[in-house]
């Protein structure tokens, strides 16, 4: 209780520009299947936590600045830790290699060096040496998601003047990707996404995050270049790719379950006691993928453009198709043990019967004998 407090979608007052679908998802209003819920870390723990932080990685240091942390509660028990960082380092290339290792969740490469502010002792704060450490804490112990190793991220960049094309795309890519300044992309751009709403600005979205990068034109609205636009991309624009990772990782659950839950079930009698947890399971999957929100929030195009675009890079689409198969097999096989169940309940009354007419039958035959003498005894003739 002292370390959270109620809090609000990243954006709140521009989310409130979306359909009613995605604002109720989103936590903004009403409640449905698919509705988050927003914390944000108190003044108090904030306080005990960053009075200082500093990061370290192989001899280099950084001194940072307290970020601002929030928490996203999604259903199936999906927990999205949201840690914000205002960096202006004076070169893009530090900027490049911090967010580089800013991104690593373990602590065996990046160790994280937290201050200890006077609150310390009443939060009972352990030693929080990397942002797997401190998201296990802030979390109560939950655990990260199979096989992460880096966190995603959502970065802004601008430019006092327009770059040359071929160092946009570079750079951009490394700013996407949270790449240092000389990676090289083994593989081409692969699954991300580019756009380019305006003239003067890129967004790009993969599978490890997200970049802007915006640069300044002969008569742009200033203000907005340098504080509306970063104020938008890492409100509303953020709550968007937030959702798409968040109905990725969802999907991803319901199929993990759904194949720990076929592989349970080995054998006409086991399928058969775990009918009602197959079709609950099959009921929860098209439950949850029904509430999903479609691809146009509303707003502007832009917003569209960004959702669509999150939901490719991650492969949701594709992840979609495939728990909708799931589910489709899911209820034939629980069709089939209910089919299987009653032709067996079937056959089992059948042999009842036969065995109650055989029965019969065979007592039928005991007293045949005492039939036939009285019904001899009992004729109206006398006997020789």
């Amino acid at each position: 209780a002292q370390r959270w407090e109620p809090g609000t979608a990243p954006g709140h007052a521009q989310v409130r520009e979306l359909d009613p679908a995605f604002r109720r998802v989103l936590g903004v209003d009403g409640e449905g299947a698919w509705t988050a819920r927003w914390l944000r870390l108190s003044e108090h723990a904030r306080q005990a936590l960053f009075p200082a932080l500093r990061v370290t990685q192989r001899g280099g240091a950084w001194e940072l600045p307290a970020p601002k942390v929030q928490l996203g509660l999604f259903p199936l028990g999906l927990q999205l830790l949201l840690v914000r960082f205002r960096l202006a380092p004076a070169e893009l290339e530090e900027l490049s290699e911090l967010l580089h290792v800013l991104r690593h969740v373990r602590g065996n490469e990046v160790r994280w060096e937290l201050g200890r502010g006077s609150a310390d002792q009443q939060l009972s704060i352990p030693d929080l040496d990397s942002l797997q450490a401190l998201a296990s804490w802030l979390c109560s112990g939950s655990s990260l998601a199979a096989g992460e190793r880096y966190a995603r991220h959502q970065v802004s960049l601008i430019l006092d003047q327009a770059p040359d094309p071929q160092w946009q795309h570079d750079w951009h890519f490394r700013l996407r990707r949270g790449a240092r300044g000389n990676y090289v992309p083994p593989g081409g751009e692969g699954d991300d996404q580019v756009l380019q709403p305006r003239g003067n600005r890129v967004v790009g979205i993969s599978r490890e995050g997200a970049a802007s990068m915006s640069w300044l034109v002969e008569g742009c609205n200033e203000s907005f270049e340098i504080q509306d636009w970063p104020g938008r991309f890492h409100g509303v624009y953020l709550s968007l790719v937030l959702l798409a990772r968040a109905e990725q990782l969802a999907l991803a659950r319901l199929a993990a379950d759904a194949a720990a839950k076929v592989s349970q079930l080995e054998g006409l009698d086991a399928l058969t006691r775990g009918r009602d947890e197959v079709l609950g399971l099959a009921e929860r999957m098209v439950r949850y993928t029904l509430s999903m929100v479609g691809e146009d929030p509303g707003g502007v195009t832009e917003y569209a453009s960004t959702f669509r675009a999150s939901r490719r890079a991650l492969g949701t689409p594709a992840q979609l198709d495939e728990l909708r198969a799931e589910v489709s097999e899911l209820f034939a096989l629980a069709e089939s043990v209910t089919l299987r169940a009653e032709g067996a309940r079937h056959r089992a009354e059948e042999l009842r019967e036969r065995s109650f007419g055989r029965r019969l039958a065979l007592l039928g035959s005991l007293f045949l004998p005492g039939t036939l003498v009285t019904g001899f005894m009992g004729m109206n003739f006398p006997l020789p």
